[in-house]
Order: structure tokens, then sequence, then C-alpha cells
């Protein structure tokens, strides 16, 4: 399963109604379920014995003061024996080329889509930096200069 959370609410509802469903890229992409789960706690129900959770983004709960309430039922993780981790695109710079021959030839096809917000003139790079932590963009936040 597969799930992408955002910082607001209407991220989901965005991302499902534009892209469909979500996909994996990659050799396990006919066990990858086409569906969000309504909520962590339900998404930790539907997952298999030994599934696994990737986490990854979060930049628009940094600043949080309290962390979000999490899911009642993370004795799952135990009891499916399942693995999460977190990652960052750092941890797979040895694989760029492969990346961007494989994606970057998807891309080019139509076969993805992005989101991006931009934001004209470097005037605005500090106004654009600070809305990536209040959930003022979709997608990736871009600068354009001039």
């Amino acid at each position: 399963m597969t799930r992408n959370k955002t910082g607001a609410g209407q991220g989901v509802k965005a991302v499902h109604a534009e892209l469909g469903r979500r996909r994996q890229i990659g050799t396990n992409a006919s066990r990858v379920r086409p569906a969000f789960p309504p909520s962590p706690s339900a998404g930790l129900s539907a997952l298999r014995v030994h599934g696994r959770i990737i986490a990854c983004g979060g930049i628009s709960s940094y600043n949080d003061e309290k962390p979000k309430p999490g899911p009642a039922n993370l004795f799952n993780m135990t009891t499916k024996r399942l693995t999460m981790k977190g990652l960052i695109v750092g941890d797979w710079l040895d694989r760029r080329n492969e990346f961007e021959a494989e994606v970057g030839a998807a891309f080019r096809a139509g076969k993805l889509k992005n989101k991006e917000t931009v934001v004209d003139g470097i005037d605005h790079a500090v106004e654009a930096f600070l809305g990536l932590f209040s959930g003022k963009n979709s997608g990736k936040m871009v600068v354009k200069l001039s």
C-alpha cells in the first residue's frame, strides 16, 4: 500500500483526483494497493504481515510545538512484524544516474505528473521558503528567476 501524506487536508484528495491511483515505480508494482487508507490507523490495520512503510517528507510539521497524535493501533507494528523506514533523497545519490534515466524517460513520455508552486522573482524567495512550513505550496516550491 502506498499513501501520500500531505500537510494540507485537501492534498490527498487532489493527488487522488489528478493521478487516479498511486503507483510504485519498480519491480513490485503489482503488489501495491491502489488506494489511500482513510487514516494512519486504517493503514496499519490494512498492511499484511511483513508489510513495509516508507516515511518521507513532513516539512510542514517541522515547527509544530506538539507532535501530531499517532495511531492507537501502533502495536500492529509488532504483531505484523512491520518495517518502517525513513528516507531522504541523499541516501540514494549513488543511484542518481539510474533514476534520471528511468524516471526522466517516463516523465518526458508523459507517464508521470508533477505539481509545482511557482513563485516569481528572487525578491519572493524568503516568502516561498517560509511557505514550505505552513502548507502554502502544492508539490515542489520553485522560485523562478528572471
